[in-house]
């Protein structure tokens, strides 16, 4: 609507000044020396206006020769960028559909022509990685950093994630040691060094760990408690692996306290002191946590460990009864306790009412063991075919049926 009513006012300009010079053309006479020359004033206002953009249309060409160098260089530059632009995409789009060698080729070609650079040599060792070709890989991220030296720590990170991915952890532990260095706080980085040192199967540097990545959110809730979970499970076991009691409390305090009220924990805690010789300490633990807890495997290693009163210990864990009367975890229990307390009858009942709860079979080898204590040979030796056949209804594959640790220091 605009450019209408500008076209409207020029046109309507131009009727006027036409009119205008037709009624009154004027004259005009340029005089010098012997010439002259004689025209309207309009023929002369026309001639100047032509002669002026004629002039202006010769200074821009001569202008524009002198910078054609320039503006070819520009040119050919936008055009390289544009090219670029396109392998880039290209190469993107064949490293997600898979095409590592295509990809590689064209991410290569784009990062040659100075087109982003960065992400182009970084493409390409991602796609160099999945051929396993690990040298063209290092070879791209040390043109990576090269071509953009302040951006060392992407190039470093993608250099460690490649290197943790191709298993290579000496070289991926160096990098991120020195990702670490250069940012202390990043969690990317954090992330990288708890995976690798999962992979390294490194428990003790990552427990270390632990509370930093806790700090920094460097990881989801959830993964951050599975993988605490799990490193304690493997400290607790390292620590009863040293042999060392003092140790093994260490570690143990170490613990979170909101880690150290689970059910799995404290059984490999208990069991650790057992096997250490502490089964007073661990019959402690055990009755501590079940004053406020209840988990049926706690409840079955509270039968394996010795306490220091093995009465006092039947007699809490014969309590329990109250609320918990037909689970077979706990007759088991009770069936242990008593058979080691040598009360042949009661530890009888209690584990022929576990079989009749649930069938296992470590409840028909403790009640083999005890039929054979007793002298009904052939009953025993009905439970022990029982316990064989339980065994490979459950899949277990062991035809054996271990002996009894019914009356012996048991392995928890």
């Amino acid at each position: 609507m605009r450019r209408l009513l500008l076209l409207l006012l020029v046109i309507a300009g131009a009727t006027a000044v036409a009119v205008w010079a037709h009624r009154d053309p004027g004259y005009l006479l340029l005089a010098r020396g012997a010439w002259s020359v004689e025209m309207s004033l309009t023929v002369a206002v026309v001639a100047a206006l032509l002669a002026f953009v004629l002039g202006y249309l010769l200074v821009r060409l001569a202008a524009n020769l002198v910078d054609a160098p320039g503006t070819l260089r520009h040119w050919r530059r936008r055009r390289r960028t544009l090219r670029g632009m396109e392998l880039l995409r290209r190469g993107e789009i064949e490293f997600a559909e898979g095409h590592w060698p295509a990809a590689e080729r064209h991410l290569e070609r784009a990062a040659r022509r100075g087109t982003h650079s960065l992400p182009a040599w970084i493409g390409a060792a991602r796609a160099a990685q999945r051929q396993h070709a690990h040298q063209r890989r290092d070879d791209y991220l040390n043109r990576a950093h090269r071509s953009e030296p302040d951006a060392d720590l992407a190039v470093l990170l993608t250099r460690a994630e490649l290197q943790l991915a191709h298993g290579q952890y000496e070289e991926s532990l160096a990098s991120l040691l020195h990702l670490r260095s250069l940012a202390p706080r990043h969690r990317y980085v954090l992330a990288l060094l708890a995976r690798l040192y999962r992979a390294q199967e490194a428990w003790r540097e990552l427990a270390e760990l632990l509370p930093e990545l806790r700090r920094r959110q460097a990881l989801t809730d959830d993964e951050l408690v599975e993988l605490e979970r799990r490193t304690w499970a493997h400290r607790l076991e390292q620590a009863e692996a040293g042999g060392r009691r003092e140790e093994l409390l260490e570690v143990w305090d170490a613990i979170p306290r909101q880690r150290r009220n689970e059910a799995a924990l404290i059984g490999r805690y208990a069991a650790a002191l057992h096997r250490l010789g502490s089964g007073g300490d661990a019959e402690v633990v055990l009755r501590r946590w079940l004053r406020h807890h209840w988990d049926p495997a706690v409840v079955r290693l509270y039968g394996l460990v010795h306490g220091a009163d093995p009465a006092d210990q039947l007699k809490t864990a014969e309590k329990w009864l109250h609320g918990h009367e037909g689970e077979a975890d706990l007759l088991l229990t009770l069936g242990r306790l008593s058979f080691r307390r040598e009360l042949w009858g009661k530890a009888r009942h209690y584990l022929e009412t576990s079989l009749a709860a649930e069938s296992r079979v470590e409840t028909h080898r403790e009640l083999a063991v005890l039929l054979e204590r007793l002298g009904e040979t052939e009953a025993a030796g009905d439970h022990w075919r029982r316990g064989v056949e339980a065994a490979l209804a459950a899949g277990s594959g062991d035809a054996t049926v271990p002996q009894s640790p019914a009356g012996s220091k048991a392995s928890a």
